[in-house]
């Protein structure tokens, strides 16, 4: 969107120019200006909700399917007493919905085995946020994933701690 905005008023800016070259006043009067403006506000607000209708679904499935399939990697968890533990994990993701994608991580430290399960839901390109379970310890918190490529970095948070993994495919 603001691509459009710059792109535009390059267009304007040139038109100027080329009018100021041949001699003629440049000049829009404020009323006209501010006219044309929402014209072309309404004009590229529906050309956005033209082009996700039309290829919404197939981004979308896109872009589910970067996360889809199964990670492994490591990373720390801090606890809330502030003591902090290296821990590795195996995480699979499988579509859920056409937004959402289903998590289930097991992990390990030196002092435990946790298994976790999410349901995250796509909020950018590359961006899915949503919450984790754990059932063996009533832990339940916030999950934030970006991924990009074959890496994926997970940050988990509740109230006895939080964690921070990097993964690989």
């Amino acid at each position: 969107m603001a691509q459009l905005v710059k792109e535009h008023r390059r267009i304007e800016l040139a038109r100027s120019h080329r009018a100021a070259l041949v001699g003629v006043r440049a000049r829009v009067r404020p009323a006209n200006r501010t006219m044309f403006q929402r014209l072309s506000f309404v004009v590229m607000v529906a050309l956005v909700l033209s082009t996700t209708l039309v290829f919404g679904p197939t981004a979308i499935s896109a872009q589910l399917s970067q996360i889809t399939g199964s990670w492994r990697g490591g990373g720390s968890v801090t606890h809330l007493s502030g003591g902090r533990e290296r821990v590795r994990c195996r995480v699979k993701f499988k579509r859920w919905s056409k937004t959402t994608v289903r998590m289930k991580a097991v992990c390990a430290t030196t002092a435990a085995r946790v298994v976790q399960t999410a349901l995250l839901r796509r909020v950018g390109s590359n961006r899915f946020i949503g919450t984790f379970h754990n059932d063996e310890y009533g832990v339940t918190g916030r999950i934030r994933i970006t991924v990009r490529g074959r890496r994926l970095s997970a940050y988990f948070s509740s109230e006895t701690g939080s964690a921070s993994l990097n993964l690989r495919r």
